[in-house]
């Protein structure tokens, strides 16, 4: 996965145990889509492959969020896994008190980057 400077630099002004937790969300990345890219759009860090927004993570004061996701995921059972991690209609939202589902995580992008 090629890091690019500007998201070594948005994760630098991000408190320890936040930019920990992203560094979380970047492996889980790299295991479902090994070889994304990233660089900052609109403000946050983005994956892309071939040059195409794949994933957004953005920090929030209570969670980091995941987006754009689909309404509805393709397939069902992963849907019901994410249910309870849906904020915004757009968003998987994964809150600093839980442990990170790594493997919900790689599952979900690996049926963003099927699209």
């Amino acid at each position: 996965m090629a890091v690019q400077a500007p998201v070594d630099e948005y994760l630098a002004g991000l408190p320890r145990d936040v930019r920990e937790r992203v560094e979380q969300v970047r492996q889980a990345v790299a295991a479902a889509v090994p070889g994304a890219d990233q660089t900052v759009r609109y403000g946050v860090p983005t994956f892309t492959v071939d040059g195409r927004s794949l994933v957004q993570v953005a920090v929030w004061t209570r969670h980091v969020a995941l987006h754009p996701l689909p309404q509805q995921l393709a397939d069902p059972e992963l849907e019901a896994a994410v249910a309870p991690y849906r904020g915004a209609e757009d968003a998987m939202r994964l809150p600093h008190r839980d442990p990170l589902p790594h493997e919900l995580v790689r599952r979900v992008v690996e049926e963003l980057a099927r699209r």
